[in-house]
């Protein structure tokens, strides 16, 4: 072992300072601006024919701090989980039961002849064909995760909260002008359910409502360009959203618009506050974690790199 030299301890410093330099310049080096970036190559990409119909992506470095961030499924979202799990679940149940005829909201009898206020909350928990809970899922999974991320799960579970609370409003007036419209209309098949103020079961207005928040406070991961139109990613929340809302038409449509209503009046600020600014106390968060996180799990997290990556982004 004698002919082997030793380095000196310095140049090994040195060589692992060297080694990891790169690693700190790209994680302190400053954001890139993709709006100007965009402005400045649009130009450009629309006026290449050869790339006409085609996607062009631009490669931006992140740090490893933030490459773990990127991640898949339902981690950092229980709420959102939870809420998919306990839709399917009742729907499932109301199925079994045979209690479909009873789930929808109707005005007249529920609210005006039995006094059922209680009613205008319940009729969310489940839908009542298998097309709709589709639909539901696909929205709780591609809308509901990204806003529960955007807010965090404190701020999250008031936003359903409210929202919910907001729609119930918003289908009792919905049934309070029915019956004072309806009277008036003829009796017939198309305008009995008109009379009833009937709205469908399950959270049609509250996925609209995450929907129009998914669009007001996330940004768009990808897009594909096809000559002059761009298409994003929000088109996977677009298409099941509108989906849905055409389900049962149009009282399905009137729950959408109250859903829309509720995420606009969420998100307004009024010289009292914004309903945006409030979350769940840290002690009530904390019980809740004890008692549903067994319930629920967790979703294992991708190990974080030690270096730089580079992913692709929509341009």
């Amino acid at each position: 072992m004698a002919g082997l030299a030793r380095a000196p301890r310095g140049c090994m410093g040195v060589a692992r300072k060297r080694r990891w330099l790169p690693q700190r310049e790209a994680a302190s080096a400053p954001p890139l601006d993709l709006a100007a970036t965009r402005r400045a190559i649009s130009p450009v990409i629309r006026g290449a024919q050869p790339l006409a119909g085609a996607a062009l992506y631009l490669h931006l470095p992140v740090a490893a701090s933030d490459a773990g961030a990127m991640v898949a499924g339902f981690a950092h979202t229980p709420l959102t989980k939870l809420a998919l799990v306990s839709t399917a679940l009742f729907t499932l149940c109301e199925s079994l039961a045979n209690a479909k005829a009873f789930l929808p909201f109707q005005w007249d009898p529920h609210i005006r002849e039995y006094h059922q206020l209680w009613q205008a909350c319940v009729y969310h928990l489940a839908f009542t064909n298998s097309s709709e809970l589709f639909l539901g899922i696909l929205m709780w999974h591609h809308a509901g995760r990204q806003v529960e991320r955007a807010l965090g799960s404190r701020k999250y579970a008031v936003a359903l909260v409210v929202l919910g609370a907001l729609h119930s409003l918003g289908s009792l007036a919905w049934g309070a002008a029915t019956s004072y419209v309806a009277p008036s209309l003829p009796t017939s098949m198309a305008t009995q359910r008109l009379q009833s103020g009937y709205l469908p079961a399950g959270p049609i207005g509250i996925l609209t409502a995450l929907s129009v928040l998914y669009f007001a406070y996330t940004p768009p991961l990808w897009s594909i360009l096809f000559g002059d139109w761009e298409c994003t990613d929000r088109i996977l929340v677009m298409i099941p959203t509108v989906l849905l809302a055409s389900s049962q038409p149009p009282y399905s449509m009137v729950s959408a618009l109250l859903g829309v209503a509720a995420a606009y009046l969420y998100m307004a600020r009024t010289p009292f506050g914004s309903f945006s600014a409030l979350q769940m106390p840290q002690s009530i968060s904390v019980h809740i974690q004890r008692t549903l996180g067994p319930l629920v799990g967790s979703t294992r997290l991708p190990a974080r790199p030690s270096h730089a990556q580079y992913h692709r982004q929509a341009i």
